[in-house]
């Protein structure tokens, strides 16, 4: 797992907040076929949307690496909207955090053996294998956004 605080330019990290806030979500998403939780979601075409292009090519430098970006998507939860544990596709899921900062316990990205805080601007690298959810936030009326990005190696 690869962690990077303050990972965009502090006005792009802001503007990209600003859109994915204004975006169209649905209350669909579940974090695996016989999930109970459900919370929102709001996927993105990769190659029409100007703010998800910008941020997909800072993720593809960050690797170091030619990888394809399979998807990309946000998903936006509120108190109560607790993900649960489940496996992803692709290879390398990237998780950015777009939303304010939470209290610590509040939140959390989690795997079976570690608890990050979710704090504004922060990228999280891990291996689409590993077991994990998100937790919501624990304040009422706080949104909790995260851009997600599935890759694998090109």
């Amino acid at each position: 797992m690869k962690i990077v605080k303050n990972w965009l330019d502090k006005d792009l990290a802001w503007r990209v907040r600003n859109y994915l806030l204004a975006q169209p979500y649905t209350y669909s998403e579940v974090s695996h076929d016989k999930a109970d939780n459900k919370f929102f979601n709001c996927p993105f075409d990769l190659h029409s949307n100007p703010y998800i292009m910008w941020v997909a090519e800072k993720l593809v430098k960050e690797f170091g690496y030619d990888i394809n970006i399979m998807r990309a998507y946000a998903n936006l939860q509120f108190t109560g909207m607790n993900g649960e544990w489940h496996t992803d596709d692709g290879e390398t899921t990237c998780l950015w955090m777009a939303t304010e900062s939470l209290p610590k316990g509040s939140g959390e990205f989690q795997t079976k053996d570690k608890k990050v805080k979710f704090d504004f601007n922060k990228l999280i690298m891990f291996d689409s294998k590993t077991v994990h959810r998100g937790m919501a936030p624990k304040k009422f009326n706080t949104p909790r956004i995260t851009l997600a990005f599935k890759t694998k190696r090109a």
